[in-house]
């Protein structure tokens, strides 16, 4: 892909809506579909452009007229950074990129001459992941069209990213990307009565950043009130120093670009091409860890998750949580890099805010996979598997069995390339027939290009896992419990999605063990 590259991906097609929605600021016409209605870029806060990318998101501005949301808009993600993406990158600049896009069943949607429903429908709010650093609310793989054949109203959210939304500065709320969370959150409370959704039945979810997100909204008492459950999938939450990982990130973005001042008057004047070599060279720093990340901060992550696990507001929330079994077990140090292998986890383990008793009791216990490069390993309990734990052992110790409202789940499907980081996510979604999804999860035919719900994989044992999964992942979105037993202290049953998916007791008894988790 070339630098200044914009691509796009590839949506249902169909034909503008002759359905009108009144929004608190003006009034949205999306795209019709076989059976639903897509809006696109629907702003929930006001554009930034200058030293307003670096402030709190302002209100979304009143438009007159129809607002045409029949495409989708511009992304928080505003340079490429990779050739060969697992999901599909997008680059659409523009100012409005804190927007929403919004699936709801057609048949639902208020209507003229038509009294409004009754029932209003669960709505799912996605937050979508990419290291903080990619990503965008209008990819295929998280098409809402199989969970609005189901009844459910699908939000997908932009945020702000890379440092624009995560670098702590002196003269800016810190971060920001997580405002944008919150915004995006009081909008849809607003306003998702008027697609026919329900404010009070609202679950968020999200995986990688996304995932991460999630626990952080569900630890922080000022996003109580803007939903009721919560879905994290493969969750990388670092574990914050008591500097809260502000120093970690500015130090390293000062060995990036030494001498340069990070400010918001001076970032709101770089060129872009400097933005980009400033997230360049912070990946390059930390390969095996993140280089932008939510830091300890009172508005926006008042506690770490350790200690918001076991307490309100985290525990009101019914969870669903769980992680792929090999994330990122694909990394290793081969030949030489071998040698390099155990400094590679220190320098990981200390920029990720692990402490140095921790840090050696989680060498010891890779001891085989550091010696023999397998870095990736120690990244997935690390980063991931240790944090899933953590979560659910903080929510049910010493709560009675049968109040436990956890969900925990393990994702071992192996596909076409393991059961690795990402590659749950098409069978979460059904949307098996989106772009590069193939090259994760296996071969896929479709019989109807319009319509993702038809999108079938031709291993039939993935495809039953796929609806599985879908289908799981809806009832809890509806009815507050996936289908299998609770996860509590006594018996720490797991949902295991393989090709015959089933329960297991304890899966993350490993991370557990080498993190000291009860």
């Amino acid at each position: 892909m070339a630098e200044n590259d914009t691509t796009t991906v590839t949506s249902p097609r169909g034909v503008p809506s002759p359905l009108v929605i009144t929004t608190q600021y003006g009034q949205v016409q999306g795209l019709d579909r076989a059976h639903d209605v897509v809006f696109y870029s629907i702003p929930y806060a006001a554009p930034v452009s200058g030293t307003s990318r670096f402030a709190e998101p302002e209100p979304a501005l009143p438009w007159d007229g129809i607002r045409d949301c029949t495409a989708p808009g511009p992304t928080a993600q505003d340079f490429s950074t990779n050739p060969n993406p697992t999901i599909p990158e997008v680059v659409r600049p523009g100012a409005e990129k804190l927007n929403l896009t919004i699936y709801a069943p057609r048949d639902t949607l208020p209507q003229p001459n038509k009294l409004p429903s009754s029932h209003p429908l669960p709505v799912f709010v996605w937050i979508h992941g990419g290291s903080f650093i990619v990503g965008e609310n209008a990819c295929d793989w998280w098409d809402g069209a199989k969970f609005t054949a189901a009844g459910v109203i699908v939000v997908t959210i932009n945020y702000r990213l890379d440092a624009e939304g995560w670098l702590p500065l002196p003269d800016a709320p810190q971060n920001r990307g997580m405002l944008d969370q919150l915004a995006a959150l009081r909008w849809v409370q607003s306003n998702i009565s008027a697609f026919g959704g329900d404010p009070k039945r609202v679950t968020i979810g999200g995986q990688s950043a996304g995932g991460t997100s999630v626990l952080c909204l569900a630890s922080n008492p000022a996003a109580e009130g803007l939903f009721q459950q919560v879905f994290s999938c493969s969750p990388a939450f670092v574990r914050l120093p008591s500097d809260g990982g502000a120093k970690g990130i500015v130090k390293a973005a000062r060995r990036a670009l030494p001498f340069r001042t990070f400010t918001v008057d001076e970032l709101s004047q770089w060129p872009l091409e400097k933005m980009k070599k400033l997230s360049r060279r912070m990946r390059r720093n930390n390969p095996l860890g993140l280089p932008f990340y939510p830091v300890r901060d009172a508005a926006t992550q008042p506690k770490t998750l350790s200690d918001a696990a076991d307490g309100a507001p985290f525990q009101n929330y019914p969870m669903l949580i769980g992680s792929t079994s090999e994330e990122f077990d694909s990394i290793t140090f081969d030949g030489a890099m071998k040698l390099f292998s155990r400094l590679g986890v220190e320098i990981s383990l200390s920029t990720a805010g692990v402490d140095l008793n921790r840090r050696n009791s989680v060498i010891a216990a890779h001891h085989d996979d550091i010696h023999e490069g397998r870095v990736g390993a120690v990244m997935s309990d690390t980063m991931i598997r240790a944090t899933v734990a953590t979560a659910a052992e903080g929510r049910v110790l010493d709560q009675p069995a049968e109040e436990s409202r956890t969900w925990v789940y393990d994702y071992r499907w192996p596909g076409r390339q393991g059961a690795a980081h990402c590659a749950d996510l098409p069978m979460w979604f059904g949307t098996l027939g989106a772009e590069t999804a193939d090259s994760v999860v296996g071969p896929v035919a479709t019989t109807d290009p319009s319509d993702p719900t038809a999108a079938v994989l031709d291993d039939a044992a993935g495809q039953t896992t796929a609806d599985l999964m879908h289908s799981a992942l809806q009832h809890f979105i509806t009815d507050g419990n996936p289908g299998w037993p609770a996860y509590n202290e006594a018996t720490r049953v797991c949902m295991v999605w393989d090709e015959k998916p089933h329960v297991e007791m304890d899966c993350y008894r490993a991370a557990r063990a080498t993190w000291g988790l009860s």
